[in-house]
């Protein structure tokens, strides 16, 4: 077991406890064995190995926006917290930050997503619609599990919300727009109220309503 500072190309890890044997050369780390990574990782680079790279602190993609790319078993810890950092909406790794799962390798879910605008982009320029595809897994590569907690919300005044879309092979966020919930009320007012009567026709109402409970009872007496 021992402690490890390492700078990888533009792959930033720090703080990282390990357990095995590592090989950092041209951005890539190479991890035999197992390593818990319980610090920040941001930038673009890859990790690879016949290991398991566990993630326990902050996971940032690419190098804002940019791509990491895993070629060995991941897991994301429930400790960890996975930034996705959004300058755009078209393509991955470019616009948005990406992770990508190449085959043969398999990536457990867990922890925080988190969303970051990024380089002046808002909730502002977001459609119904939208799609980020924010993890992909190649062929043979395999997606599991699904975060423990989100981390992003829209303003209610958008008139819209996220969904997130998992399966083998993505995991997507998508931009819909937003239902009516409770929180989008006073108190007073439900989704379905309409206008709150006067007393005097409450009250006219309800003697309507126990008349016609009395009609129906003789009815069937």
């Amino acid at each position: 077991m021992r402690k490890v500072s390492l700078v990888i190309a533009a792959l930033v890890v720090m703080t990282m406890t390990a357990q095995g044997s590592t090989l950092v050369n041209n951005g890539e780390m190479t991890i035999n064995g197992s390593m818990l990574i319980d610090w920040d990782v941001t930038g673009s680079g890859t990790f690879t190995g016949d290991g398991t790279a566990t993630f326990a602190g902050t996971l940032r993609p690419g190098n804002s926006p940019g791509t990491t790319t895993l070629d060995i078993d991941t897991v994301l810890a429930f400790s960890n917290t996975l930034v996705i950092e959004v300058a755009g909406i078209d393509t991955p790794g470019v616009d948005y930050d990406y992770l990508h799962l190449l085959a043969d390798n398999t990536l457990t879910l867990g922890g925080t997503l988190a969303v970051d605008f990024y380089d002046g982009f808002s909730e502002s320029d977001l459609s119904a619609g939208d799609t980020f595809d924010i993890i992909s897994a190649d062929a043979g590569a395999t997606i599991t599990g699904t975060f423990d907690a989100l981390d992003f919300s829209l303003a209610p005044t958008t008139g819209l919300s996220w969904e997130i879309y998992y399966n083998e092979s993505t995991v997507s966020l998508g931009v819909v727009e937003r239902q009516p919930n409770l929180q989008d009320f006073s108190p007073e007012q439900g989704p379905n109220s309409g206008p709150i009567p006067e007393p005097a026709t409450a009250c006219l109402l309800g003697m309507g309503l126990v008349g016609l409970g009395l009609r129906k009872r003789r009815k069937y007496m």
